[in-house]
């Protein structure tokens, strides 16, 4: 259960005792909304997702922190970690760039340490793909234009049973929150739009709709 819906029934300050009281009071709702229990296998796969999401993010730091430690030196590299991964090794190799041998080892050992997340981001790819592989509802997701392993496998371990959601507004919502959290490649012009989540949903609700076969591309 969301905890917005338990909110409104709370009669005093927020402590253990209210929440439980109100949790009790909203249970007994006849409308009431509830959150689907995932499974170990869905917990499996976000945890994967998630481990893979803080790599990604610690990568980004790192190139970030390489390209602004650089220019203090002068050295003024392009944004993109594929600049600095192909123009590192050169800059440190060149020694008429007067840097220091101190922020040569730094730089060097921050290079390493760059090529192993790449390494360890890959292997997750790697997993991520043939978990996609392995499972036919992410095969079928797959076949919309902008959905690929890792938008396919993270919707389904988050939502499940997309037919547990009554409301095909709550799968549009949640479809976006789940994605946005492991897909940051993405621009806006490759963004599925409400018509893309809809066909997703559709997808992904009913295993025996003909919109199940292969979809053409948009």
């Amino acid at each position: 259960m969301a905890p917005q819906f338990v909110a409104p029934y709370r009669k005093s300050d927020k402590n253990d005792h209210n929440d439980a009281e109100a949790i009790c009071e909203a249970c007994g709702r006849p409308n009431m909304r509830f959150v689907p229990i995932k499974t170990e296998e869905q917990q499996a796969v976000l945890m994967v997702h998630r481990v893979r999401s803080l790599m990604v993010g610690e990568r980004t730091s790192l190139v970030n922190q390489i390209r602004g430690l650089l220019s203090e030196f002068g050295i003024v590299l392009p944004q993109g970690r594929c600049h600095v991964r192909s123009q590192l090794p050169g800059i440190l190799e060149d020694a008429e760039n007067e840097l220091p041998v101190v922020a040569r080892e730094v730089f060097a050992n921050q290079y390493k340490r760059l090529c192993d997340l790449d390494r360890k981001i890959g292997e997750y790819d790697k997993r991520i793909e043939a978990l996609a592989q392995a499972d036919e509802n992410a095969k079928r997701l797959m076949t919309l234009e902008g959905v690929g392993p890792i938008t396919a496998t993270a919707l389904i371990a988050t939502v499940g049973d997309v037919r547990t959601l009554k409301r095909q507004p709550a799968i549009f919502s949640l479809a976006r929150a789940c994605t946005q959290t492991v897909v940051n490649r993405w621009s806006s012009a490759t963004w599925p739009d409400h018509q893309t989540w809809r066909r997703l949903s559709v997808n992904a609700a009913d295993p025996r709709s003909s919109r199940c076969h292969a979809l053409p591309d948009e």
